[in-house]
């Protein structure tokens, strides 16, 4: 539209418009060009033919295609009108000359046009009558009117040594006699028109290819699973002989559908209408990105983790790995399934607690903000949301070995006590168990769970029991000697402080067992 509605006065009022005299007979070329980025984009032209009465014109394409598939090589053609005649004509002649190092005149692929002029001395197969000299009549019926109208005389057909050349026809002046119209015999003052400068180009241009687009949907379009705005530049084109126009279909800034994937196809096409196309893909997945600080409280070593996000219900989880630098620490996008989402619970389900987050969106709709940081505590092996008995006792079973990877999503059977994650069961996972014993957490779609929903493990743990809640299905003979030094078939606070006794590890953890014991069992 901006090229379209931009053609008035106006633009002629500054340079270099302001040099156009239209007084002056010639041929004046105007274009109108936009760019993004340095590309051409679109453009507009107009040409304007000034003539001062009846005249003779060479007209055609500044640049052409090939014209002709029957010849070898690449054609172009150039048509002879008569314009703008205040009377009527009964005739014309008209002499040529042009470059026949750089041309190569094609009679046998030339014409006349049948009409208004059916008659012709000179025939028009033969009518180079020297090297780069063209000699053209026509005349009416013998006893006819003539004619005033605008019309095609004869369109002439020239091969080109090479592609990008700039060649013409013009009026030969050299002649003895004068190109021009006539009225049954008599001479009219003719205005004489050169071609314009003409480039051949019959290849195609030269389109640099664009990577495939793969985005989550924006947040905040019609509850987050409609689609995405997706932008992108406009692949680098060039062309040997002209300026190129670049388009892609569906443009840049089209709101792509959430689910599907859309093919965009661009294409750069030259002055002389050469196309060429380049494809690629933009798939918007049924996901929204999150923004979020999230901690590993106590890790101090880079890590990565797969943790476990929920939101909004329980079934709209996410599984990522999420890799923490040196201090625990990440902050980072991540995706989650597509919705209308207001919190955000996370957990390390083989290491940590539930921690959770509200969430707001982002200034431009985009993504998911979370507005505080999640606090990933370590301390529970078993995915139970809290640090009991239950993970002490896995804790001193596995002490000693290497962590045990549980894959991406969790496997849901392999546990594991490496807490701070430094590779191996140690000291140093003790602390976690001890800051963090009987802390409890939940999550949107996780129940808060009471002491007795787990055996009530706060002080002691049956090594007997098969049906002994999650820990119990890995009870064999090994345990005994690992956990139980008293060899009562119960692990308690007593077990624990010889445990720490053994390793140096102080008597933190068996004091806090011990306070939840009652007396009648100490």
């Amino acid at each position: 539209n901006l090229v379209q509605n931009s053609w008035n006065m106006e633009f002629f009022n500054d340079a270099p418009f302001n040099t156009f005299d239209p007084t002056v007979p010639g041929r004046y070329d105007f274009y109108l060009a936009a760019f993004e980025d340095g590309v051409e984009v679109v453009r507009g032209e107009m040409v304007m033919i000034v003539t001062n009465g009846a005249s003779l014109i060479l007209e055609a394409a500044a640049c052409q295609r090939d014209q002709d598939c029957d010849l070898p090589g690449v054609q172009i053609e150039i048509d002879l009108y008569q314009r703008n005649l205040g009377t009527n004509a009964t005739g014309f002649q008209g002499f040529f000359s042009f470059d026949d190092s750089v041309l190569t005149y094609e009679g046998l692929a030339s014409s006349y046009s049948a009409s208004p002029y059916s008659v012709h001395i000179q025939n028009i197969a033969t009518a180079e009558v020297a090297a780069g000299e063209l000699r053209l009549d026509g005349s009416a019926s013998f006893g006819g009117s003539g004619d005033d109208a605008d019309s095609l005389l004869a369109t002439l057909v020239f091969t080109v040594a090479s592609e990008c050349t700039p060649v013409s026809l013009a009026f030969d002046l050299g002649q003895g006699f004068d190109s021009e119209l006539s009225f049954q015999g008599a001479p009219i003052v003719t205005t004489i028109l050169n071609s314009p400068t003409i480039i051949a180009d019959d290849t195609a241009p030269i389109i640099s290819t664009l990577p495939d687009i793969m985005v989550t949907a924006d947040a905040s379009v019609n509850g987050g699973c409609d689609s995405a705005v997706v932008t992108f530049p406009l692949p680098a084109a060039s062309d040997t002989c002209s300026s190129v126009v670049v388009a892609c279909f569906p443009p840049s800034g089209t709101a792509f559908p959430a689910g599907e994937t859309t093919t965009v196809t661009c294409t750069a096409t030259d002055e002389c209408g050469n196309v060429a196309l380049t494809t690629f893909d933009v798939t918007v997945s049924n996901t929204n990105l999150v923004f979020a600080d999230i901690q590993l409280v106590g890790v101090t070593t880079s890590i990565t983790r797969c943790i476990h996000f929920v939101a909004g219900t329980c079934n709209v989880v996410a599984d990522a790995q999420v890799t923490f630098d040196n201090t625990g620490f990440f902050s980072g996008f991540i995706e989650i399934p597509c919705g209308a989402w207001t919190k955000l619970c996370a957990k390390d389900e083989q290491h940590t607690m539930w921690d959770n987050t509200p969430l707001v969106l982002s200034m431009d709709g985009t993504y998911y903000i979370a507005t505080t940081q999640l606090d990933l505590q370590g301390g529970d092996t078993d995915n139970d949301g809290d640090v009991d008995i239950n993970d002490v006792t896995w804790f001193m079973f596995q002490f000693g070995a290497l962590a045990a990877p549980g894959g991406c999503p969790w496997d849901g059977v392999t546990r594991d006590a490496d807490f701070s994650n430094d590779g191996a069961v140690g000291t140093e996972d003790y602390t976690f168990l001890t800051a963090n014993w009987l802390s409890a957490s939940e999550c949107l779609c996780t129940a808060p769970f009471l002491a007795g929903d787990r055996g009530d493990p706060r002080d002691n743990f049956d090594l007997l029991r098969p049906s002994t809640r999650r820990a119990s299905q890995l009870v064999t003979r090994n345990w005994h000697s690992k956990v139980d030094f008293d060899k009562n078939g119960r692990l308690d606070y007593r077990d624990v402080r010889k445990f720490e006794q053994r390793h140096g590890l102080g008597k933190g953890l068996s004091d806090k067992l011990r306070a939840e014991t009652p007396r009648r069992r100490r």
